[in-house]
């Protein structure tokens, strides 16, 4: 991707080539488009998951497959979150969640890539946890270590007129069940303000575009941020103070 003058001309991985007067990046954490806008970088949350994947889980762990009953499960405590969800082809992924020392995943020494060494590892992590979820881990046929990121929202690139960014490669956060009513609402802002002819030209529509997804994320960034202790390596008392908040009730 280069711009020419006023256009960007993108070359894709085919060979192919094409000019656009308007680039919108949409490709995510590891977006493409987003260093011609700004070279911030991401910065590590303190928390990490270990993913796990199952293709038969009701074959390889019978008893978490009837708990989870085409639902999703989160369980919480003891220093550590594991939230169970089923997929569309009939399997589990899982997300084992704690706080870790930067580039832990590297400097534990353990292969991801071996899964008998990671559900090891992930028994001995949760290993006053109810032996029900060993069996998840024994069952995983697939690890992958993932640190989980965020790009600062208090510095802003300054907007040009013809490249733009929506979702997670604006606004990276660590799961916080926004992230993808964040991106919708991005898009359909962006369109709105491209179209409403209020501004005067293309500049100054992305840069009122940019203005409300801004004003939008960066709470929600900081909010999840100053919170990410209490998801991914919750106390009992945090756990308690959590359910009597969903469920609306006095201690």
């Amino acid at each position: 991707m280069r711009e020419i003058e006023d256009k960007w001309e993108l070359k894709f991985e085919n060979g192919m080539t094409a000019a656009a007067d308007l680039v919108i990046g949409s490709d995510g954490y590891r977006s493409k488009v987003r260093p011609y806008l700004t070279d911030l970088k991401a910065l590590y949350s303190g928390a990490a998951i270990i993913q796990g994947e199952i293709d038969h889980p009701e074959i390889g762990c019978p008893e978490m497959y009837e708990l989870v009953n085409q639902g999703n499960l989160m369980a919480m405590g003891d220093g550590a979150t594991l939230v169970v969800q089923p997929r569309g082809d009939g399997g589990f992924t899982f997300y084992a969640a704690s706080m870790y020392p930067e580039n832990w995943g590297i400097s534990s020494g353990i292969d991801f890539g071996n899964p008998i060494e990671v559900s090891g590892y992930l028994k001995k992590h949760f290993v006053n946890w109810n032996p029900v979820f060993f069996m998840l881990f024994e069952a995983s046929e697939h690890f992958t270590w993932r640190p989980l990121n965020y790009f600062p929202l208090s510095i802003r690139w300054a907007s040009k007129s013809n490249l733009t960014l929506i979702g997670d490669a604006a606004h990276l956060m660590p799961p916080n069940g926004e992230g993808v009513n964040l991106a919708m609402m991005d898009a359909l802002d962006l369109c709105a303000c491209l179209t409403s002819g209020r501004q005067a030209n293309l500049k100054e529509a992305i840069s009122a575009y940019e203005d409300i997804m801004f004003e939008r994320a960066a709470p929600l960034c900081m909010e999840t941020i100053d919170g990410i202790k209490d998801f991914a390596a919750p106390t009992n008392d945090s756990v308690k103070e959590l359910v009597r908040l969903l469920s609306n009730t006095k201690s």
